[in-house]
């Protein structure tokens, strides 16, 4: 994909959005790439829901003996399991990039769905499986619309990020159904083969992110890939110009660094979006679509 150099088709004008540099970038494209990345959200939801209808299925299972401490541990520790992987995803992100660390979280997916599918009898493996999935929620929920933010242009960054929380929904929705129907080894099963259509969709689809390979200094890949997101050869001048702006933001960013939290709490521009997030979530009204 890297070496892959496509054009823009000059014949169909509708077949093509204009970005806010005034780059051209063919909508099948630019969707394929974020598309493509929205399994991961998907697989998100499904973890979500999962508990829901295994706990039931495992306590009507004769072939395995919980207690009602290992049935608490195996709905909440996924909790857990997604604070670290959080905690870890941003540093992670900056030093191996979006791309990598997708694929990381897509094996912590495999490896937790594969605990549950294995062992029937084991209670434990099952509550270590859940602490797997969990992990890889927490770092799918940094690395993921990390990446979408960076490769998107302005004018369709709302529309894509936004999906990113519709996906999770839909993959809650498809829980919930595996979890209706199917026994809690089966609705693993279904979603250890969304985890493999995801890692064989970011590793073969999704490029990695200009943004990223310009923080490595990587110029020539950046700008290659730019291209491809971009439907433009990479000799154009229009992206050119776009990973020039985009440079002058990387170079920004380095010399402000990161703010501490005493800069955030004393900025009011840094100090207003952290109060108003932090409210929300206080907020249940207001809360995001997860609640329905």
């Amino acid at each position: 994909m890297d070496d892959q150099e496509i054009l823009v088709d000059n014949e169909n004008p509708g077949s093509s959005i204009i970005s806010s540099h005034g780059t051209p970038t063919r909508k099948n494209n630019l969707y394929k790439v974020v598309l493509s990345s929205y399994i991961c959200p998907i697989i998100i939801g499904q973890t979500l829901a999962y508990s829901s209808g295994a706990i039931p299925s495992i306590q009507k299972d004769p072939h395995i003996e919980c207690t009602p401490s290992q049935i608490s541990w195996f709905g909440s520790i996924i909790t857990i399991g997604a604070a670290v992987g959080s905690l870890a995803a941003g540093p992670a992100c900056e030093k191996f990039g979006r791309k990598c660390v997708m694929l990381i979280g897509l094996a912590f997916f495999s490896i937790g769905w594969m605990l549950l599918c294995m062992d029937i009898s084991s209670m434990e493996t099952a509550i270590i499986g859940r602490l797997k999935t969990g992990v890889a929620c927490g770092v799918m929920s940094i690395a993921c619309p990390t990446y979408i933010g960076e490769v998107t242009t302005a004018d369709v960054r709302g529309f894509f990020g936004a999906g990113f929380q519709f996906m999770v929904t839909v993959g809650i929705l498809m829980g919930y159904l595996a979890g209706r129907w199917l026994v809690w080894q089966h609705a693993a099963l279904f979603s250890l083969s969304f985890t493999a259509l995801g890692a064989l969709l970011v590793f073969s689809m999704v490029p990695s992110s200009p943004r990223w390979l310009l923080m490595r200094k990587d110029r020539t890949s950046a700008r290659r890939n730019l291209a491809y997101i971009r439907a433009q050869d990479v000799s154009s001048p229009l992206v050119a110009k776009e990973l020039e702006e985009m440079e002058e933001s990387v170079l920004l960013q380095t010399q402000h660094g990161n703010a501490s939290i005493r800069e955030i709490l004393s900025t009011r521009h840094l100090r207003t979006p952290l109060l108003i997030m932090l409210g929300k979530r206080k907020l249940p009204f207001f809360e995001d679509i997860k609640l329905l």
